[in-house]
């Protein structure tokens, strides 16, 4: 699997803005702010892992202010 680690390229890999913001129903202007912002909100990280897994990448989770178990933040 792909690792992808960049916001835009997450909505491209998805298929654009409005695909983004169908899938996590919210509205095209919406995913532009979150363009804007650098992440995404975290309710959308499954709903978009599993699309991205589905298209063959592995999102990091830093995109939605997450952190990887065993990184050194987590585990503070």
């Amino acid at each position: 699997m792909e690792r992808i680690d960049k916001l835009v390229s997450i909505i491209l890999a998805l298929g654009g803005v409005r695909a983004v913001a169908d899938l996590a129903g919210a509205k095209p202007a919406t995913v532009y702010s979150w363009s804007q912002r650098g992440w995404f909100p975290s309710k959308t990280y499954i709903v978009f892992r599993d699309a991205l897994n589905k298209r063959g990448y592995d999102p990091d989770p830093s995109l939605w202010r997450m952190k990887r178990l065993g990184s050194q933040e987590a585990q503070q």
